[in-house]
This record gives structure tokens, sequence and C-alpha cells, in this order.
């Protein structure tokens, strides 16, 4: 889970209020999915809005010219408000943040799972079941391999970090040696 700035995170707010008000929660995910995605693959465009030497009246219109009637009414504006405010380049930051508020709302979190080795085809839906009863939440999981693992798993879910890797065991016993007041042992005959 991303950690969001303090601002992107009103402007976030300020969208689901206004997308709640006019009862377009469920289109707002939608087009906030698809924002995202696009700018996950064209960086192109997350460099066009970073660029402070493009004057704001000519990104507006580059921006209306490329999005033209594939946006909300609702969006048009946030972003032209954005950009108004030269604001623009937090827009990926805020439609992450958006989609927080998004899943809050929808009682989900996300998950994500390094594993040392690939899992069977029954642990994914296991781990997420298990950790839907942990959170009391809705899992939606993204799953990796990392084999400097050792062995086991480490989940991220916000916050909160479960580690059951052999990596993290081994640092733990080794903490413990050190912290224990082990002497030589020394033989008597």
């Amino acid at each position: 889970m991303a950690i969001h700035s303090r601002v992107s995170i009103r402007y976030a707010r300020a969208l689901v209020l206004a997308a709640q008000e006019a009862d377009n929660i469920a289109s707002l995910r939608q087009e906030t999915e698809g924002l995202t995605e696009l700018m996950q693959r064209t960086p192109s465009l997350v460099k066009f809005l970073d660029d402070p030497s493009i004057n704001k009246h000519d990104k507006s219109r580059i921006l209306n010219a490329v999005f033209g009637d594939h946006l909300s009414p609702l969006m048009r504006r946030f972003i032209a408000m954005l950009v108004g405010g030269y604001r623009e380049r937090l827009l990926p930051d805020i439609l992450g943040a958006v989609l927080t508020l998004l899943d809050a709302r929808e009682g989900r979190v996300h998950a994500e799972v390094a594993s040392a080795t690939p899992f069977t085809e029954t642990q994914p839906e296991r781990l997420r079941h298990a950790l839907e009863g942990l959170t009391g939440k809705k899992v939606t999981m993204v799953t990796r391999e990392e084999p400097d693992l050792g062995a086991g798993f480490v989940v991220r879910v916000g916050d909160t970090v479960f580690d059951a890797s052999l990596r993290a065991q081994l640092a733990q016993m080794r903490s413990q040696l050190l912290q224990s007041n082990l002497r030589p042992a020394v033989r008597t005959s």
C-alpha cells in the first residue's frame, strides 16, 4: 500500500465527496482505475504533467484534446482545477489516494505477498482467506517471488507486516544469541 501525501489525500477526499454527492461513486472507481493504468503504461503522460516548462493553458488544452469525452465531466473539471492550481503533478498520487479511500469505504484492503518459492494452486486462496479473518475485510492480493527470503513468505497489509520467512527467523535467532549472556564452555578433565 502506498503512502500518499496530505495534499493528495485532501484532493482525493474532495473528489470522492463530489462523486458521492453526484451519486457517481461506482463510475469514479472505474475511471480512477483506468487513469491509473494509463499513467502506469504511459510514463510520457506523467512526465508531461510534471513538466513545469509547459504553461497551464497549454496543458489544459492538450489534456482536453487527449481525453476529450473519455472522461466524466467531474473528472475533467477536477483535472482542470489541478492544472489551474499547478497541482497536476500530484494526479498519480491523488488517484492512488482515491482508490485507497474507496477501498476503505467498501471494506477492502490490499495485501502484497512475497514468497521464496512459487505458491501451489491452493495456497494463495487459503492465505487470502486467513488474511480476511485477521483483518475483517475483503482482501485482494498481489504475489511475487523473492528467492532471497530463503523459505516462507512476507505479507504486507497496509502498515502491518507478517514476516514468516527463513531470513527473518535467522535474523531473530542471531539477535537472541547476541543478546544472551553466553560464556564459553570450559572443559575440566
